[in-house]
């Protein structure tokens, strides 16, 4: 059962895919267009669930899941899965590759290769209080206060232990 983003519950969990590039306009509606028809036939234990979604920055979806009366199963997130890997190829994208780092800037998000990381912080085009994408948010609450975090607090910080900043 879809229900807008905007009135899911804070519990709800959530899963992020980001794309190896943007989407194009059209791109976005189809994306939409299949994930809408997802979330309204989103079912665990042959019952219907609360899902959402919203597609940000024009190459992040987001998916969720009211989990407060039944859990999603390992079957609805395979479906869920599936989904995404249908996207991936009929937009000859990246969704599940998880080696790269996403940086906002005034152009939008930029990618960064987690093997570019020490190189980049040296060159100082990663600094200490850039916005990375947050893509381990496990609940919509989370998303919504902590979807981009300065690097300083995250995983990436210890790139920035030798440098003096």
């Amino acid at each position: 059962m879809h229900v807008p983003f905007d009135q899911m519950p804070d519990h709800a969990r959530l899963w992020v895919y980001i794309a190896s590039r943007n989407f194009t306009p059209e791109e976005e509606l189809k994306i939409e267009g299949n994930l809408r028809q997802f979330v309204s036939g989103w079912e665990t234990h042959g019952a219907p669930m609360s899902g959402s979604y919203e597609i940000s920055h024009h190459r992040v979806i987001v998916l969720a899941a009211d989990e407060k009366f039944l859990a999603a199963s390992g079957c609805s997130i395979d479906k869920q899965v599936h989904l995404i890997k249908n996207i991936e190829q009929e937009l000859n994208i990246s969704l599940l590759d998880k080696l790269w780092v996403y940086v906002q800037a005034p152009e939008g998000l930029i990618s960064y290769k987690l093997t570019e990381l020490k190189s980049l912080v040296e060159q100082g085009t990663l600094k200490y209080n850039s916005l990375i994408l947050n893509n381990l948010c496990p609940t919509v609450e989370e998303w919504k206060r902590n979807s981009f975090v300065p690097a300083s607090e995250t995983w990436t910080k210890r790139y920035f232990t030798n440098i003096g900043v």
